[in-house]
């Protein structure tokens, strides 16, 4: 045994006696212009624009201020955006987020075109298909319970509801095409920040009311048996979105199954209404977010294969794509 031991560290010392350094060196790139944006049907168009940097930096992003952002529709100017703040629109703002009231429409292609002193103007164009419509839309309830707000006692009490429990949503897909989907359920909640009167009683000092996705499970085959399905392992989807092509159900009517995970904070109220949403996403969408997502899980594994985030501005680094949208309300009392 004594041997072998010795054995051990002869070799392990033999091995870091042959260490060689080697300095590799990276060539720098210019700077590039990133370019972010999802433009949706009736919606207003927001851009953000930054810069590439050094693979090895860690420096923060960089916005770039200043830059003129022009958008075209079927190749004629419709809109100059201005650079604003993302949270009180402020006009002018040194921020990299610019916008435009400008709605696109569904069919129609769009171009956009950045330029900024001292960087390679760059350029994207997206086409806005039309949406396929939600067919056939069924779900059953359950009753949920959960800590609500009482201003006339100024403390919480429990409460039960019917909720929204398992949701059967159709989608007659074409055949002609290969097709892309994501599948989203939102929920208005009201919350509240709270202060202790002299008396110990709660008493509301602020109201929010935010529109946020439900966390969704499901076990359809659209889950288990397609390699192109965008979500957790367990058939899940904590972010409250499924994505997924056609691969096993094109050119024909499909049913798609899944239950909505309630969760209820603390001094939350639920409103009663449930928006349903199909969003029809074009191929580039897709594969940007598939590889967005793939490259933030491998990231932190040093021998993982190295993950390149699709991309389609010309000249620079991003995305820019355009959806459609149909979004049925159910309201559960």
């Amino acid at each position: 045994m004594k041997y072998a031991i010795n054995l051990f560290w002869l070799t392990l010392f033999g091995l870091g006696a042959c260490e060689t350094v080697v300095d590799v060196d990276i060539p720098r790139e210019a700077p590039k212009l990133v370019v972010n944006s999802f433009i949706g049907v009736d919606m207003p168009v927001v851009v953000t624009v930054s810069q590439s940097k050094f693979v090895l930096s860690n420096e923060p992003l960089q916005v770039v201020s200043g830059a003129e952002v022009v958008l075209l529709e079927d190749e004629q100017v419709v809109a100059t955006l201005a650079e604003t703040h993302p949270n009180d629109n402020t006009i002018n703002a040194a921020t990299g987020f610019y916008a435009t009231e400008f709605a696109p429409s569904a069919g129609r292609s769009y171009t956009l075109r950045v330029s900024k002193s001292g960087f390679e103007s760059v350029e994207a164009t997206a086409l806005i298909t039309s949406p396929i419509s939600i067919t056939n839309l069924r779900y059953d309830t359950t009753t949920t319970t959960y800590e609500q707000f009482d201003e006339s006692t100024g403390n919480f009490t429990t409460v039960q509801e019917l909720s929204l429990n398992q949701v059967w949503l159709g989608i007659d897909d074409p055949g002609d095409e290969e097709n892309f989907y994501e599948v989203l359920v939102q929920r208005y909640s009201i919350s509240y920040n709270f202060e202790q009167d002299d008396e110990g009683n709660f008493v509301i000092t602020d109201t929010f009311r935010i529109l946020s996705p439900i966390p969704l499970v499901s076990d359809d085959p659209v889950v288990n048996d397609n390699d192109d399905f965008f979500g957790d392992d367990d058939g899940s989807s904590s972010n409250g979105v499924f994505m997924f092509s056609d691969e096993i159900f094109n050119g024909r009517l499909y049913t798609f199954n899944f239950n909505v995970n309630q969760t209820f904070g603390f001094g939350q109220e639920q409103e009663s209404e449930y928006f349903i949403t199909l969003r029809t996403l074009s191929e580039a969408q897709y594969r940007y977010i598939l590889s967005a997502s793939l490259q933030q899980e491998t990231e932190a594994n040093p021998f993982a294969e190295p993950v390149p985030v699709f991309n389609n501005v010309q000249g620079g680094y991003g995305i820019f794509v355009g959806y459609s949208a149909d979004v049925d309300t159910v309201v559960v009392e």
